[in-house]
């Protein structure tokens, strides 16, 4: 939506319809990925918007008209290139009752292996809270078997109840060539 607004403001009409053939387009040029959300039911996917990916940070940081700043973005795509990078089909989720979002459910062969919230610091208790929320929620819903949390900061294994989620450093992350 953010997009479309941009585009109109230039002085372009444009569309829903218009702006997914945009996004079609760049995604054939291999300039962005786009993931949807994480639904059994075709009609919800299509309902829901889809989330955009950049392949090349530094000219989507570059050329984008609502960069703000924040380097979480980047670090969400950094875990979402090597996600892709590894093989693994990507989405994202929404709880259903407050409609919080996952950043990643994680799937290989048709089954959830992981989710995965990605956040650049988690000490405030603000932060740690709005993250471990929905997770604890789809964690439920999808029974997924690795829940993460993946930050700048240090590294700990936490339980909430009866769910073992994983707080560890995206950079220690990365590096390991078996994430789950």
């Amino acid at each position: 939506m953010i997009i479309c607004l941009s585009i109109k403001s230039t002085g372009l009409p444009t569309s829903r319809d218009a702006l997914r053939s945009y996004t079609e387009i760049a995604e054939d040029s291999y300039m962005l990925y786009s993931i949807p959300l994480f639904s059994k039911s075709l009609k919800e996917r299509e309902r829901n918007y889809s989330k955009i990916y950049p392949v090349d940070w530094g000219l989507a940081q570059h050329t984008s008209p609502v960069w703000d700043g924040y380097l979480s973005r980047a670090l969400e795509t950094m875990v979402f290139i090597e996600l892709k990078r590894r093989g693994y089909i990507v989405n994202y989720y929404l709880t259903r009752s407050d409609r919080k979002e996952i950043d990643f459910v994680v799937s290989k062969h048709g089954k959830v292996i992981a989710l995965i919230q990605v956040s650049m610091d988690i000490s405030n208790r603000k932060t740690f809270d709005r993250e471990i929320a929905p997770l604890l929620t789809a964690a439920k819903y999808l029974k997924s078997a690795k829940i993460y949390i993946l930050q700048m900061g240090g590294s700990e294994i936490i339980e909430k109840e009866g769910i073992q989620i994983e707080i560890a450093p995206v950079w220690k992350w990365l590096l390991n060539r078996e994430h789950f």
